[in-house]
């Protein structure tokens, strides 16, 4: 390790971070020193840019694993070498909202069902359990297991926090099932069991294996578990605040994208759909094109803005004439799906059949 990474170790335990993170971000560090060449104390602006474009546009990496990246150099600029400036050379890439992949109740039967060993088994059975993230699963510990309280207690979780989970009967009784069998997930030194957590890798092998081996084509992670079960916990019934705690998340805002995900939640509202009498699909015919002459509101409004023009609106009878003179039935499904799900012409052109659960 060079003089300028031990400094920038030796910042971060400083500042108490993770030890993932330390390892983190002296990788990146290493791998930028390895791409252009230079000396990490004559970093220029140009080459920060240059490395910028080259994890977008040639390795093509997700804008979450750029933002990691952005972090560790400009931590590395500002802490190691000084350099205040450093922002405007190293923008962060927009990032856009991406719901998270759930798993069905019967998806989760397969994916258990689909494990290779009690070994995977149990591992399955704890992430969707308990919720617990790949980390703390690795260093989960018979110690941690409260079959009294019937909690499962997590320390020094992401960000550093305890918490504690509800233990279910069904997930007590496959952990003493499996620990007759075998300590509780064991790690390996040169092939042999050791007192040591097990590697993350390992998780991300039983996940995709009993994925396979079951049959079920989304793409299904270990953080997958964690989302199912938060998903699952919400269309139970469970409020807000309580999912905040069992999944150890420091903010709120963190927690509400499962409201976007819950069925419960997103099919509480009715779908004006359902309030129409809509006409049976017709045979192809020639498509009369009718204009609905309709009045537009225009208020006027001082100043230099634009006048606010409010949208059409169509009734319920207007929705149904057009549906009825449809020229086929891919129009008739572009307008259904349209109108049905509130969609934006980009988003209609834009769906795929997995898109549909």
């Amino acid at each position: 390790m060079t003089k300028l990474l031990q400094c920038l170790r030796d910042e971060l335990v400083r500042r108490d971070s993770a030890a993932s993170t330390i390892r983190s971000y002296i990788q990146i560090v290493e791998a930028f020193r390895q791409h252009t060449g230079a000396r990490l104390d004559r970093i220029s602006p140009t080459q920060l840019r240059r490395y910028h474009l080259f994890l977008l546009e040639e390795r093509r990496l997700a804008v979450g694993t750029v933002v990691t990246q952005i972090c560790a150099l400009r931590f590395f600029c500002r802490y190691v070498l000084q350099r205040r400036d450093v922002r405007e050379d190293l923008p962060y890439p927009k990032q856009r909202l991406r719901l998270p992949v759930v798993l069905s109740p019967d998806e989760v039967q397969r994916l258990i069902a689909g494990a290779k060993n009690l070994y995977h088994r149990t591992m399955l059975l704890t992430l969707y359990g308990a919720g617990l993230r790949r980390s703390e699963l690795c260093h989960l510990k018979v110690r941690d297991i409260d079959s009294h309280r019937m909690v499962l207690r997590v320390e020094q979780g992401k960000g550093g926090r305890d918490r504690e989970i509800p233990l279910s009967r069904t997930l007590l009784d496959a952990l003493r099932e499996y620990y007759r069998w075998m300590r509780l997930f064991p790690g390996t030194h040169h092939g042999w069991r050791a007192d040591a957590p097990i590697t993350s890798k390992v998780i991300w092998k039983a996940v995709r294996l009993a994925a396979r081996r079951a049959g079920i084509h989304k793409r299904v992670t270990p953080h997958t578990l964690r989302h199912t079960y938060a998903t699952h916990l919400l269309e139970a019934g469970a409020d807000l605040r309580t999912l905040q705690l069992l999944l150890g998340h420091a903010d709120l805002s963190h927690t509400t994208v499962y409201l976007h995900l819950s069925r419960r939640h997103l099919h509480a509202a009715p779908n004006p759909l359902e309030q129409l009498q809509v006409p049976a699909p017709v045979g192809l015919r020639f498509f009369y094109h009718t204009t609905l002459n309709r009045d537009r509101t225009t208020f006027e409004i001082p100043g230099p803005r634009q006048p606010v023009k409010l949208p059409v609106v169509l009734s319920a009878e207007e929705i149904e004439q057009m549906l009825a003179q449809t020229a086929n039935h891919k129009h008739r499904t572009m307008l259904l799906t349209t109108y049905a799900a509130g969609l934006r012409l980009n988003e209609v052109l834009h769906r795929r059949v997995r898109d549909v659960h």
